[in-house]
């Protein structure tokens, strides 16, 4: 299969990335906390609900940009022209009565 692109908005450090891989293999590298780690935790979690190492329980809130974490958490990949795999983590928040603070 050919990975077509892969979007991510709000998830980990990255606040939007898009990327759109030439034919043949792509390579991704960088400096040290450049944002790799968070690419290949979102394909993970886009396509099997774990991050790279195979854990279910880690953070996907943005820890750069913690005014974004109420927002949605989203990632997309496109294979072959025809599928694609969406994830979106919405969080639902209230503001119990007589609470200053929602949760």
């Amino acid at each position: 299969m050919k990975l077509d692109y892969i979007k991510i908005k709000n998830f980990k450090g990255c606040v939007e990335f898009e990327m759109h891989p030439q034919a043949g293999e792509t390579t991704v590298y960088g400096k040290n906390r450049a944002g790799k780690s968070t690419i290949a935790d979102a394909f993970y979690w886009v396509l099997f609900g774990k991050n790279q190492s195979g854990s279910t329980d880690f953070g996907i809130k943005n820890y750069l940009r913690k005014d974004l974490n109420r927002r949605d958490h989203f990632v997309e990949v496109m294979f072959d022209g025809a599928h694609k795999f969406t994830k979106i983590y919405k969080e639902s928040w209230i503001r119990k009565k007589g609470e200053l603070e929602e949760v």
